[in-house]
């Protein structure tokens, strides 16, 4: 997935759970007018309000659904996180119209049916508390998704930092040292192995990251034993014209050289996934194999941070 499709993936997502009441230039819209006082006698109670009480089994009114509801609404805003960091003052206004609505219901809760007026007042009041709720939620996941999407830029912008430094980087031979072998063998020295190390440290901090480590050598032949031994290992070069047997050699040469780097970078923990090794013998010289300092240079490993490819699929 892109960098620019992530962010603005994140920007939707907190505008979303922002949601619509917090664009609002009035947070807590009146709730429809009460029927006037003076239409409602004793007993006059409008059914919609009716079907908002709970009653008991022998059907007397024991509840306010509106009531219930803010009480719920009120509830879910506590345990939203980042409330009490974003949204106290909204918080704070569900609660106390809360409180105002419960104290208007328990005086009328023994026969809310003779306080019709009573009753609307404590639907308005419920309404305001359920309102002021969702704002506080609202503003909290806002916020949070705001502060979340900042966290999430701010690892992408680290993150495309180090891949500056250290994408398609060489840092053996570089920054991080040279890899010597024992004369004529696989075997690294111990100067060697701390390269390897710093190697293996770098790859356990940035997990997205493999190495490409790649063999190589001089142009010179091997001596005469060295290249009989070789033969007779792969009797299917017997047949072949000296240079093509001997650059199989150093083939074979730098490839045993690059799979000695690999096997100490896996006992240094990296998965055998991260890592790819590979001999190329003498055919990517550095320097002319006229000189005995060329032959010196083309004769190495060389290790390569690299980063696969990006997703930048759905």
């Amino acid at each position: 997935m892109s960098r620019t499709y992530l962010v603005l993936s994140l920007v939707i997502s907190a505008a979303w759970l922002g949601g619509c009441a917090v664009w609002q230039t009035d947070p807590v819209p009146p709730p429809p007018p009460p029927p006037a006082a003076a239409q409602l006698g004793d007993g006059d109670v409008p059914q919609t309000v009716q079907d908002k009480l709970r009653h008991n089994d022998q059907g007397e009114p024991v509840g306010f659904a509106a009531l219930d509801a803010a009480e719920q609404a009120v509830n879910a805003a506590r345990r939203t996180t980042g409330v009490d960091e974003y949204a106290p003052e909204a918080l704070q206004q569900a609660v106390q119209t809360l409180d105002a609505a419960r104290a208007t219901w328990s005086g009328i809760a023994d026969d809310p049916l003779s306080s019709p007026a009573g009753l609307a007042e404590v639907g308005r009041q419920a309404h305001a508390a359920r309102r002021w709720a969702q704002i506080a939620r609202a503003d909290a996941r806002r916020e949070t998704g705001l502060r979340q999407l900042a966290t999430v830029s701010n690892k992408l912008d680290a993150r495309d930092a180090v891949d500056q430094r250290w994408a398609g980087t060489m840092v053996a031979p570089g920054e991080f040292g040279e890899l010597v072998f024992a004369t004529g063998t696989d075997r690294l020295t111990g100067d060697s192995m701390a390269v390897v190390d710093r190697v293996a440290t770098f790859l356990d901090e940035h997990p997205r990251y493999r190495v490409q480590v790649v063999g190589h050598t001089d142009n010179t032949p091997p001596s005469a034993g060295n290249l009989s031994a070789f033969l007779d290992d792969n009797p299917d070069l017997q047949d072949a014209g000296r240079g093509e047997q001997a650059a199989a050699y150093n083939r074979a040469v730098s490839q045993r050289r690059a799979d000695a780097v690999r096997a100490a970078l896996l006992e240094q923990g990296v998965a055998d996934s991260r890592i790819d090794a590979e001999g190329r013998g003498a055919a990517d010289p550095r320097a002319s194999n006229d000189s005995a300092g060329g032959r010196r240079a083309n004769r190495r490993v060389e290790i390569t941070l690299v980063l696969p490819p990006r997703n930048t699929g759905s």
